[in-house]
């Protein structure tokens, strides 16, 4: 257990959270085992992100080296090591499934979808409890606002609207998505 970079000087690698508090220690796991996958030594920033009752969080930068497969309705999580047999990667019989280009950048996985025939980038994020469309995308798109017929306000105190089909790839649709109507993250006060 120490300070990143041997101390907090203008050398040391620091992480800031939303009200601007910095992190600068560092704790070293000796061993850190994942599932089978194990290392001998394994360094974590010390922050307050956790939430209660989680140990730590991951980035998606740890999981780069890794072929990851997410089973939402088995609340199941694998990974597989990238030199697994070209094109064999699918274990589980599925009604449909896309091969979807994607594009990481600061931490995202962004990718193409189509709601109601309208093309547009869409955010992947696991963390987040609901599906969400910024107010100034469905406006620009739809000509959705607060007031416009069929979006509704729901119990905490948001907008949604149930769209007719969210699309990505080919052939993976979902039916009539309920997406709450948010305005933009920034104004929200949390990071992009």
């Amino acid at each position: 257990y120490g300070s990143v970079g041997g101390g907090t000087g203008s050398n040391a690698v620091a992480i800031y959270n939303a009200k601007g508090v910095m992190f600068h220690s560092w704790v070293d796991a000796q061993p850190f085992t994942l599932g089978s996958m194990r290392t001998n030594h394994l360094q974590f920033v010390v922050t307050d992100f956790p939430n209660p009752g989680s140990g730590g969080i991951l980035s998606a930068g740890f999981f780069q080296k890794y072929d990851i497969d997410l089973n939402f309705a088995a609340h199941r999580f694998n990974m597989f090591a990238p030199d697994h047999c070209e094109g064999q990667v699918l274990y589980w019989r599925a009604p449909a499934v896309a091969k979807l280009p994607f594009r990481f950048r600061n931490g995202q996985i962004t990718v193409r979808v189509t709601i109601d025939g309208r093309e547009m980038d869409a955010v992947i994020d696991t963390g987040l409890p609901r599906s969400e469309l910024q107010f100034d995308d469905a406006d620009s798109f739809f000509y959705l606002g607060p007031n416009s017929p069929g979006v509704t306000r729901e119990g905490n105190g948001l907008y949604a609207y149930n769209f007719g089909g969210l699309a990505f790839g080919s052939g993976v649709e979902i039916y009539n998505p309920h997406l709450v109507l948010t305005h933009s993250a920034l104004a929200r006060g949390a990071n992009s």
